[in-house]
């Protein structure tokens, strides 16, 4: 039996040897006007000495990739609570809306950590307090990082 584990709430997964935990966690806010605002967390494997900034960098590129009418806002140095890392806003347009998400990226331990918060624009500034709440009270666990891939996941997906 493998000694590596996914958990989530009742569920857990034994993986198998080579296979490592690339969980997204998603929470969705209340339905308003046929929305609802979102938070995912993505985890992926940084390279040995990568940095939050060359992690943030390397995410843009994917988002920039796959947005409609991308614009890139505000992005700085910030810390939530215990989180040191780089805060992002963008815009895009999806199906006809254009969103916002405000980005938080952290590196802990050759692991990498997005923590995307998506709002229709026009609501982004009053629900801000949402976003950079789930980035404060976040726990980021010591654990074993993943295996390190030369592509990325988004290679695999």
């Amino acid at each position: 039996m493998s000694s590596q584990f996914i958990r989530h709430g009742a569920l857990q997964l034994s993986l198998p040897e080579g296979w490592f935990d690339a969980s997204q966690v998603v929470a969705v806010g209340p339905e308003d006007n046929g929305f609802r605002a979102n938070l995912v967390v993505s985890i992926e494997p940084t390279a040995p000495g990568e940095t939050v900034q060359q992690f943030a960098a390397r995410t843009l590129v994917g988002v920039r990739q796959s947005s409609e009418a991308f614009t890139l806002g505000e992005e700085r140095a910030a810390t939530f609570g215990p989180h040191t890392g780089v805060v992002r806003e963008c815009s895009f347009n999806l199906q006809g809306t254009r969103l916002s998400q405000l980005q938080f990226i952290v590196v802990k331990e050759l692991v990498g950590y997005l923590f995307i918060y998506t709002q229709r624009t026009e609501k982004l500034a009053q629900t801000r307090h949402v976003a950079e709440n789930f980035f404060t009270t976040a726990q980021l666990d010591s654990k074993t990082a993943p295996p390190r891939t030369d592509k990325g996941l988004g290679t695999f997906w």
